[in-house]
């Protein structure tokens, strides 16, 4: 088992952070897994993730599996849930327990874990059918060096499927609120033009973190020069969380963003939740490594 700790990866002390956010997360944030329908936001997000790798990895039940990135694991605990043999790989140790916590909690088996950098990960190489992060790689300043480790683990025709969440413009969300929360725009508006004023930071303590804003086209231009193939990499999700109401949320946004996702699964083929960069929440990074597979 890989076991270093390289702490210049991501920002220095920045696993230290996420390891006071796993700590501080109650059991609602915590677990987002859900075998019904999402009532939540989040719980709609993850289920999209998963699916859309599902549907691109051939539904291969017994695919072994590495989420880099790991946190709480909810895609890893879908993988789980399908048979997949699945590890999961972070570099802040306090994730293990919780993810532990939350496979637990649904009856699922706990996947092997891996306390490494994702850059440098020790593992052997060609060792996995499919590896895939959430919001994983804009962390990194550079995120080269963590695509070739990528490829490096996947066997020959293994996929990866990367989720990345940069910082998200303040236009793109008001389309949000303009759909689901009306009410909420011109008190929001006020409220950021006079923290503006006043040079107040809004971002809150996670967006001291690293957070790149790298797009589709430097991952292009990057994986032009890897040995990737059927690479896609697209503006994706398209389902904002306008509201912070529980009972609006679970009543009328998530239903409204789920019909949308059935309309878009019965006219299109996936990833289904391709959307246009100005609606954007995220970009997918997804590749395959060339060469057969075995």
């Amino acid at each position: 088992m890989a076991e270093q700790m390289t702490r210049d990866s991501v920002g220095v002390g920045e696993h230290e952070q996420w390891n006071r956010i796993w700590t501080d997360l109650s059991d609602d944030e915590l677990v987002q897994y859900r075998r019904g329908a999402p009532r939540t936001y989040r719980q709609l997000a993850q289920r999209v993730y998963f699916e859309d790798l599902w549907a691109l990895l051939g539904q291969k039940r017994d695919a072994r599996c590495l989420e880099i990135g790991a946190g709480r694991g909810t895609t890893s605990m879908y993988l789980t849930a399908e048979g997949c043999d699945v590890t999961m790989l972070d570099l802040a140790p306090q994730s293990f327990a919780q993810a532990e916590r939350c496979f637990k909690s649904q009856n699922l088996p706990v996947p092997k874990f891996v306390a490494a950098d994702a850059q440098h990960t020790g593992l052997p190489e060609n060792s996995y059918d499919c590896i895939y992060s959430i919001g994983l790689l804009e962390h990194f300043d550079d995120p080269r060096p963590l695509l070739t480790e990528t490829l490096r683990l996947l066997r020959p025709g293994g996929m990866a499927f990367h989720v990345v969440v940069p910082t998200i413009p303040e236009s793109r969300m008001r389309l949000s609120y303009a759909f689901l929360a009306p009410w909420k725009l011109p008190p929001r508006g006020l409220k950021d033009s006079v923290n503006r004023m006043l040079g107040r930071n809004t971002k809150g303590s996670r967006e001291k973190m690293t957070r790149t804003e790298h797009g589709v086209a430097d991952y292009v231009k990057w994986l032009a020069t890897l040995p990737a193939t059927d690479v896609i990499c697209i503006p994706y999700n398209p389902y904002h969380p306008a509201n912070n109401n529980r009972t609006v949320e679970r009543w009328w946004g998530v239903p409204l963003y789920r019909l949308h996702r059935c309309l878009k699964r019965f006219i299109s083929r996936p990833p289904w939740a391709r959307t246009a960069d100005s609606v954007a929440m995220c970009v997918l990074v997804s590749f395959h490594k060339a060469g057969a597979a075995s």
